[in-house]
């Protein structure tokens, strides 16, 4: 009775730990991975909104430098028009609104303008290809721009489906516990018995489909005869660990071990053998002389050692002969 009781509770606290680490496995990425990848994605959002306001400051400086070199040139109109004065107005507010600009940039853009304002047509070719380099400084600061946006969507896209990723294993994780606390408590019970018999289900219906699928091949390819042999080995194995565990399983089961089959078949032959050897020398005398059963028991004596004695024995007292 005791052995009974320790068996049981050994049996329910291996339910109850099958069941709880399955549910932890099974609900692991909320405060492990999900956690991780909602930080890796958040970082990778924060990288791009790093990228963006940089270029955003890139181009208030460019700005900066554009409109420092634009009231260079308006200044440089002798008795300026009312348009230009309006002008002048309008790149004062420019330049308040973009960055200061880098020095050297700013003494760049001048020299841009003086190649440009030139009366010397070698100077105003090499302003003209200064300014369509900055051109495509801006060309390549726009793309970048419009890269980086096109990322920060992208990202925030991933971000949002990833959340509500993590938002149905919580509910998942929560419906799971709320089922557990069930039964004051022996909902967690039932869902071990729930999962380990789930499990072994499905390891059961893999094994059995793999195993008729090797059996029907086995006759016709040795090589998967080969492979057919490592299940044969391995039901060896659980035979003799279900022996050791239980001595009396086989019995029940009505299997014979080995080493017995093969000592009665051993019994057996000895006694064939004696029979035929009776029959041999009767057909040698041309049936004149008939040996009798002690002849024939005195033959087989020969053969037999105490343990076959002791099988005859055995077998003649399940007969009710002895």
């Amino acid at each position: 009775m005791k052995n009974f009781i320790s068996g049981f509770i050994v049996g329910i606290s291996i339910i109850i730990f099958v069941g709880c680490s399955s549910l932890t496995s099974k609900n692991s990425g909320v405060v492990g991975t999900s956690f991780k990848k909602n930080a890796a994605a958040k970082e990778k959002f924060t990288q791009i909104e790093r990228g963006i306001a940089k270029t955003d400051q890139e181009k208030l400086n460019h700005i900066g430098a554009l409109a420092q070199g634009t009231d260079y040139a308006l200044k440089k109109v002798q008795d300026p028009p009312k348009e230009v004065e309006v002008a002048k107005e309008i790149n004062e507010r420019i330049k308040v609104l973009a960055n200061k600009p880098d020095f050297n940039e700013v003494k760049e853009v001048i020299l841009i303008v003086d190649k440009l304002l030139s009366e010397i047509i070698s100077q105003q070719k090499e302003g003209k290809d200064a300014l369509a380099a900055k051109d495509t400084e801006i060309q390549e600061l726009n793309v970048e721009m419009s890269n980086l946006v096109q990322d920060k969507n992208d990202e925030l896209d991933k971000y949002l489906k990833l959340a509500e990723s993590n938002a149905l294993k919580a509910d998942q994780y929560k419906a799971t516990l709320n089922e557990m606390d069930s039964f004051f408590g022996l909902g967690a019970i039932f869902y071990g018995f729930k999962k380990l018999f789930v499990s072994i289900l499905w390891f059961v219906v893999i094994f059995i489909v793999l195993y008729l699928i090797l059996r029907l091949a086995a006759s016709a390819n040795p090589v998967v005869a080969s492979i057919f042999s490592i299940f044969e080995i391995g039901f060896s194995w659980v035979v003799k660990i279900i022996q050791g565990i239980a001595p009396g399983a086989a019995k029940f089961a009505n299997l014979v071990p080995m080493h017995v089959s093969d000592g009665y078949k051993d019994t057996l032959k000895k006694l064939i053998d004696s029979i035929e050897l009776i029959k041999d020398r009767e057909a040698a005398a041309g049936g004149e002389k008939e040996h009798t059963v002690s002849e024939l028991l005195g033959e087989v004596s020969k053969t037999m050692d105490q343990v076959d004695k002791d099988r005859v024995a055995q077998i003649k007292r399940e007969l009710n002969w002895k």
